[in-house]
Formats: C-alpha cells, sequence, structure tokens
C-alpha cells in the first residue's frame, strides 16, 4: 500500500511552499514471539526462563498464560515457568494482546515439554567409576560429588548429603556411614588397602533444585 505526505514549509518573504512526498508500506498481524531461554523443555522444580513479545504491542497489553504449571512474571519483563510437581507431560504457552480499538486477539501458542531434572552421577572427587580406579589419586580427593552430566542448563547443582563407603580387602569389608560431602572419613579405610581390593559407595543421598534423590552405587576395583 502507499501514501502521500503534505508538508508545507515555510520560505522566504513569508511564502509557504508545499512539498509533497509519497511512501509505501506493508500490513503484517502482529504474532507473538516465544522463546524459551534454554530448550522447549520445562524442568520440574527448575525457574524455567521464557522471552514472550508481540510486535507493535505494548508490554503491558500482552497477556500470557501457561495450561500447566505456575507463571511468574520477572522485574525485566520476562517469565518463569515453574513446576513444584510433574503433574503432565507438556505445557502449552498461550499469548493475547489487547489492540489499540479494545480487541483481545490471539497471537499464538507454543507447547513445551515437562521432564524432571536428570538423576546426577556420584564422583569421588575427579574420580569416576566408568575406568580403573587409581588407590593413590583415590587417597587424595577431598569432597564427593553429584555430577549432572551434559545437562543443558548451567548452574543446577546437586549437593551430597550422605553416603556408605565399603572398602573390601583382604580382612574382610571395612563399612563407615558418612554425613555430609566429606572424603575424610573414608581415608583411614583407603590407607590400610591395596591395589586389587575393592571399594564400594552405597546408600548415596544428594539434594538439589527438585528435592531429595537416590544416587546408583558406584564401585570398582583398585589399581
Amino acid at each position: 500500500m502507499s501514501y502521500k505526505v503534505n508538508i508545507s514549509v515555510p520560505g522566504p518573504g513569508g511564502k509557504t511552499e508545499n512539498l509533497v512526498a509519497e511512501a509505501k508500506y506493508s500490513v503484517f498481524p502482529p504474532m507473538a514471539a516465544i522463546s524459551a531461554d534454554e530448550l522447549r523443555v520445562f524442568y520440574v522444580g527448575l525457574e524455567n526462563p521464557i522471552s514472550v513479545a508481540v510486535a507493535g504491542v505494548d508490554p503491558k497489553n500482552i497477556s500470557v498464560s501457561v495450561s500447566a504449571g505456575n507463571l511468574q512474571r520477572r522485574p525485566d519483563g520476562r517469565y518463569n515457568v515453574l513446576f513444584p510437581a510433574r503433574t503432565a507431560n507438556e505445557s502449552i504457552v498461550s499469548v493475547t494482546a489487547k489492540m489499540g480499538d479494545g480487541r483481545v486477539m490471539n497471537m499464538g501458542s507454543q507447547k513445551f515439554k515437562i521432564r524432571n531434572v536428570p538423576k546426577p552421577v556420584f564422583r569421588a572427587g575427579a574420580i569416576a567409576f566408568d575406568k580403573p580406579i587409581t588407590l593413590s589419586a583415590l587417597q587424595v580427593q577431598s569432597t564427593a560429588v553429584a555430577l549432572l552430566e551434559n545437562f543443558v542448563y548451567e548452574g543446577v547443582k546437586y549437593t551430597i548429603q550422605s553416603y556408605k563407603f565399603t572398602g573390601i580387602g583382604s580382612r574382610g569389608p571395612k563399612p563407615v556411614n558418612v554425613t555430609g560431602a566429606s572424603l575424610a572419613p573414608i581415608k583411614p579405610i583407603l590407607s590400610s588397602m591395596r591395589p586389587g581390593e575393592f571399594v564400594m559407595f552405597t546408600e548415596i543421598r544428594a539434594v538439589g533444585p527438585s528435592g531429595p534423590v537416590y544416587l546408583d552405587a558406584a564401585s570398582g576395583v583398585l589399581q
């Protein structure tokens, strides 16, 4: 479409000069832009941030709703979608906008999957249990770790609350129950062990954004 603009410009001697300009424009229906700040997945127990915008519409005239979860508006204008518990497998984010003539229009929607945060894996400091365990390396580790491998969100952490350690050698099993993440309580047992003997971490309890969780046992033969 095109339109003409008349501009009156004062000239010398009090005369007015009329200028005519022509311009063209295209009309596009406004649509909402909904984006997750991570992936198209919402995780239980996390603050799942989303950004919502409608071109040409004042943010105060935009309304956002979710089919599952709790919606929380942030001071920066974005939103958090919260799931205290998993009650569905997906959530649909819908957006409406109040137009200048008072009409409320549907601007669009987006479907997101709902998932639990994956279970962390146990590490004795830097020691993983999917490869041979060097006794000398295990002896110098200080803190047990609950590691989220290949998880998309940054800053999501689990902390070890307690675990049971058992060293199995020629003199039989030597167990110790540990509260907290320190590996110091297992050092006396490790000092009496030799390569070829067996170590095992069980009853590993960690806590994170979605609450407490028990990790899979970790074990291996000392090298």
